[in-house]
């Protein structure tokens, strides 16, 4: 199953070369003529550090960004640290449709590779290409929330889910 989910990350991974890299290597060449500051030029261990701090800043905005949907969508979000990795979820005793289901997986995919897309123009080029990286990375790194959102889709759309060490589903008898 490891090996089978690392091998579907390609998938969103690509898109993401598609969507991200490949604007993002067409707007360096022409000289960044959008940057709002000029480039750092650091070092390389500063560069690793900054690149560090700017990856995990993206997985806890990845997790925050699932809490903040569920909280639009009038849930009480719940973050947790499972397994060594922050999650957001839901309280126990709590449901989600379909709908609200799918929008919280897509949110935070959604919002950084878009957000995350606008801002690559108005950094320095040395910031962009880190930046660069963790959106690359968040992609990849989303084909769960994917694959959750498409066996979310499947269900019919009365069915509730629900948060019990897993994804529980709640199909309502016709």
């Amino acid at each position: 199953m490891f090996i089978w989910a690392n091998l579907l990350a390609l998938l969103p991974l690509s898109a993401g070369i598609v969507l991200l890299w490949v604007p993002y290597q067409v707007y360096l060449l022409s000289g960044t003529p959008w940057s709002l500051l000029p480039d750092p030029h650091w070092s390389t261990a500063v560069s690793l550090l900054v690149g560090a701090v700017i990856l995990i800043t993206s997985m806890v905005v990845h997790e925050l960004l699932h809490g903040l949907a569920l909280q639009l969508l009038g849930h009480k979000p719940r973050l947790l640290i499972q397994r060594g990795y922050l999650t957001a979820s839901i309280g126990k005793g709590q449901f989600l449709n379909r709908q609200h289901y799918l929008i919280m997986s897509l949110t935070p995919l959604l919002t950084m590779t878009s957000l995350g897309g606008v801002s690559l123009v108005i950094l320095p080029p040395t910031i962009g290409r880190l930046l660069l990286i963790a959106l690359l990375l968040n992609t990849a790194a989303s084909i769960g929330d994917l694959m959750v959102a498409v066996r979310v889709y499947r269900q019919p759309p009365s069915t509730l889910f629900a948060d019990d060490r897993g994804i529980r589903v709640f199909r309502q008898r016709p």
